[in-house]
């Protein structure tokens, strides 16, 4: 089977339209094998772009990869040259069963960026990483110059849809797992946790993920208490934290206000006698268990002594399906914001053709002219504003007559007509007020490597998201 990187670089052409495809597979077609296989961490991005690029096929690429899909966008000649490209490439990448791949063209490619980085077509309802992982593919084009100036405002549409999602309704609210509820449930009942002190009972990846959240929150300090105390002391090391013997349990919980367990213990680790002794030498202050293992950690006679609250699974699991009943209802609404941004997508590519673009052009020259023109007016006599008049006009003229030649009629060195027109659409503003889509854009492309830190979308590694 051949590689990407082996596909025919003859027999370049220019395109006339724009031809957007999106070929890729996600949790929703392909099986979990499927997608591990066709998986790419950063470097492979990158080469994969190298390689797509200089197709004579493809005139931009970006690449989506997240645990959860794969998703190759292209701007080709035509669209179904571009989707055999897009298939090859997601073949190449493992065992990738040819009815898990889909295809989507045009509006509907549009659209589906825009569902993506909104967050409702995720695996999780309103999953907050995504928008992240939208930017970061979007930097690894422009990085690798695959991404032109219609991949630019595609994606800028995107970036804008998902942020709006996150501002206008609720998809992103309320904690959907439930480590991350157990973070929610001690902010409840702490309010502020920068001077509490965190147990974790445990140093597994549950253990792990609910560390990670409360040290995002700036809890005060962090104990692990783990079986293996290599194990403990690694996690404790990453969090910031202090790591002790599982056996040395019962003299931190004479200091801890919130515990979180998370072992896989059959039995409880956490016993009534041994709370009973603890709470003797804590006084009045409370004390909160949050069981996060199955089965339970805690032994549950110890919700029974005053001033210890125990909360497990099924309490979390209550509050996590509240929250995404509350963000399904929202997604509506998101819809709404997808559709609104697509729109107005489609109607910036509608006026990628010469005569627009040229009529876009000579008003805007008029309009910079003629605003000058009134602001030096009361200066000048009627006289003189006349012969300036005559003066600028034929200065503008003489200045945009070598561009829009160009325009109506390009030659063969400046590249793909399209790419043309949406560049200089760019280059002078033609498109309103200089939208925000476009200067994210340019943003991200002069960061570079760097990963934007969007607000939403902080955490978590940026190959690791829905």
């Amino acid at each position: 089977m051949a590689r990407i990187d082996d596909l025919s670089l003859a027999g370049r052409t220019q395109a006339s339209a724009p031809a957007l495809t999106l070929v890729g597979i996600n949790h929703r077609s392909a099986s979990m094998q499927e997608l591990e296989e066709a998986a790419l961490d950063e470097n492979g991005v990158r080469r994969t772009l190298k390689s797509i690029a200089a197709h004579p096929r493809i005139a931009e690429a970006a690449i989506i990869a997240t645990c959860n899909r794969t998703e190759a966008y292209l701007v080709g000649e035509e669209s179904e040259g571009a989707a055999g490209v897009g298939r090859e490439l997601l073949r190449s990448l493992g065992s990738v069963n040819e009815d898990a791949i889909f295809v989507k063209f045009g509006r509907d490619a549009v659209a589906h960026l825009c569902r993506v980085a909104a967050g409702i077509d995720s695996l999780m309802v309103g999953e907050v990483q995504i928008l992240g992982q939208v930017k970061t593919a979007y930097t690894l084009a422009a990085d690798e110059r695959s991404a032109g100036p219609l991949l630019g405002k595609l994606f800028g549409a995107a970036f804008r849809a998902g942020k709006r999602a996150r501002t206008e309704t609720q998809i992103g609210q309320g904690a959907v797992s439930v480590s991350y509820a157990a973070l929610g449930l001690a902010q409840k009942i702490f309010t502020d946790l920068r001077n509490r002190t965190l147990l974790l009972v445990g140093a597994g990846e549950t253990a792990a993920l609910a560390g990670r959240h409360f040290a995002e929150a700036q809890v005060g300090s962090i104990v692990i208490a783990n079986r293996t105390l290599e194990r403990g002391e690694r996690l404790a090391a990453e969090l910031g934290g202090r790591a002790i013997a599982l056996a040395d349990i019962a003299e931190a919980l004479v200091h801890a206000d919130v515990v979180v367990t998370a072992t896989s213990a059959q039995i409880p680790v956490i016993t009534r006698e041994q709370v009973a002794t603890a709470k003797h030498k804590r006084g009045n202050r409370p004390l909160v268990f949050i069981d996060i293992a199955m089965p339970r950690d805690v032994d549950p006679r110890v919700n029974d002594l005053d001033g210890v609250f125990v909360h497990d699974m099924g309490a979390l699991e209550s509050i996590v399906q509240k929250n995404l009943e509350r963000r399904r209802r929202e997604i509506p609404r998101v819809e709404a914001i997808v559709a609104e941004e697509v729109e107005r997508h489609l109607g910036w590519e509608k006026g990628l053709e010469s005569g627009a673009t040229i009529r876009d052009l000579r008003e805007h020259f008029e309009r910079l002219r003629s605003e000058e023109l009134a602001a030096a007016a009361g200066k000048l006599t009627p006289a003189e504003v006349e012969k300036l008049d005559r003066l600028t006009r034929a200065l503008v003229n003489k200045l945009l007559h070598e561009p829009m030649t160009r325009i109506r009629r390009p030659r063969p060195e400046a590249g793909n007509p399209v790419t043309l027109l949406a560049a200089t659409r760019e280059l002078f503003a033609l498109d309103g007020d200089d939208s925000s889509e476009s200067e994210e854009g340019r943003g991200t492309q002069r960061r570079g490597r760097a990963r934007e830190a969007d607000e939403d979308a902080s955490a978590g590694e940026p190959w690791r998201g829905q």
